[in-house]
């Protein structure tokens, strides 16, 4: 469930492709993040998209897959401490 208000904010989860166009990693540790897992949407291969444009992965409505978006689209970052 969604915590109400929620519903159509977008949370960066701390990955990028920011240093390398097309190839997503972890910004904690540097760790790979594969095209074609089940996290990316539409789990069809269009996602990540947008180029040099969209570098940060995020959580996204309406389906809270990953979705590759601009660094000033986001609500709040979601982090590990």
């Amino acid at each position: 469930m969604i915590r109400p208000g929620f519903e159509d904010k977008a949370f960066w989860i701390g990955g990028t492709d920011e240093v390398f166009e097309g190839r997503w990693e972890w910004i904690t540790d540097g760790t790979r993040i594969p095209y074609g897992t089940p996290h990316w949407y539409p789990c069809n291969g269009t996602e990540p998209n947008g180029s040099t444009s969209k570098n940060h992965l995020s959580l996204s409505p309406p389906d809270y897959y990953f979705h590759s978006l601009d660094g000033d689209m986001f609500e709040s970052g979601i982090c590990q401490i």
